[in-house]
């Protein structure tokens, strides 16, 4: 009873996780305490501790926990993870995969390196039509400079006030 590892897995049993990382910790288990964060599911904790005691497998921790988000069918979080690491690209195709167009966008408006990106914006644009979100794929046209793509997408959404608001200012003097 008075080995760590018993005491680190009643810890567990009794659902007191932090309790049991001590325990390990204690005892230089670093390593046994991640994989006790992995086994229960618990990516973000286990990524969070080896960030904190300068794990040298810290990125492939990260990419394992990103598989296994992507293995589970959880690619809206796969995709905050790599919007928090500043990896945009990737964040965008995992909320495209994840059926969040509108989140992509979203994304896409918000840095300049992507909203120079044609091909980006257009895949972004072609799954927000698919979705019937008309009004902001005309948002998102009218972003990134794409005028008469915008005011289609905004009469295809009967957003007519967004349409009538873009020709005016599209063209001032008619």
């Amino acid at each position: 009873m008075d080995h760590y590892e018993v005491q680190a897995r009643l810890a567990i049993l009794e659902q007191q996780f932090k309790t049991a990382e001590s325990i390990y910790l204690d005892n230089n288990q670093l390593d046994a305490a991640m994989e006790m964060y992995q086994d229960l599911h618990k990516w973000d904790e286990a990524v969070q501790l080896a960030e904190i005691k300068g794990h040298p497998d810290v990125e492939s921790l990260r990419r394992a926990h990103t598989q296994w988000l992507l293995d589970t069918h959880q690619e809206e979080r796969a995709g905050q993870l790599k919007e928090a690491e500043g990896d945009f690209s990737a964040a965008i195709n995992m909320y495209l995969k994840a059926g969040m167009p509108a989140k992509a966008s979203r994304l896409a408006t918000s840095v300049t390196e992507l909203r120079e990106d044609p091909e980006m914006i257009s895949r972004i644009a072609t799954a927000l039509l698919k979705a019937d979100l008309f009004e902001q794929a005309g948002e998102l046209h009218e972003k990134v400079g794409q005028q008469q793509k915008a005011l289609e997408s905004y009469r295809k959404g009967h957003a007519y006030s967004r349409a009538v608001e873009l020709a005016r200012h599209m063209f001032p003097s008619g």
